[in-house]
């Protein structure tokens, strides 16, 4: 049985990734320079930033794995505006504690998304939601008091995904 060749071929690699690891190399010999004049205040700073990338990376892969779909990109759904709506309560009103919030879709819906944000965090909920059914928005959910600082977003699409009837979405003042 032959053996099988193990590591990189660097050769193989695009520009791009060639790039990538020497600025990656650069950025961990100045880290390690920075270390050695201050491990105190640079670990502090790389934990701090540490947490700061994996919550910017955390929304971002939410975000890209709810835009990617099975199928081409030059498929795009069709969308019927105005048949998703969030009824109540008013758009930018003021909230307290937990509420619920209203929508109607239309007939037919098989697949609805609701997307709860807090502004002041990178809280991100998105769930899948029976169509039709009411969104009972926790108070752990939008804590930042404000102006405008809860997102709610509501879309309603076919059983099978592929049309999407529409989507409505309103921002809430926390009292």
């Amino acid at each position: 049985m032959p053996k099988r060749k193990r590591g990189v071929d660097f050769g193989k690699l695009s520009p791009e990734l060639k790039l990538l690891g020497s600025v990656i190399l650069i950025i961990g010999v100045l880290l390690a320079y920075d270390y050695l004049r201050s491990p105190d205040g640079t670990s502090a700073l790389v934990a701090n930033t540490a947490g700061n990338v994996v919550a910017d990376v955390q929304n971002a892969a939410g975000e890209v794995r709810d835009v990617v779909k099975e199928k081409p990109a030059e498929q795009p759904q069709p969308v019927v505006h105005g048949d998703v709506k969030i009824l109540s309560p008013a758009k930018g009103s003021a909230q307290s504690g937990d509420f619920v919030v209203k929508v109607q879709v239309p007939s037919g819906s098989g697949m609805c998304y609701y997307q709860i944000k807090d502004s002041g965090s990178t809280t991100f909920d998105r769930r899948t939601k029976a169509c039709g059914s009411d969104i009972a928005v926790k108070e752990v959910y939008c804590q930042t008091k404000g102006v405008n600082t809860c997102y709610v977003y509501y879309s309603a699409s076919s059983a099978g995904d592929d049309v999407l009837y529409g989507f409505d979405e309103a921002y809430y003042s926390i009292q």
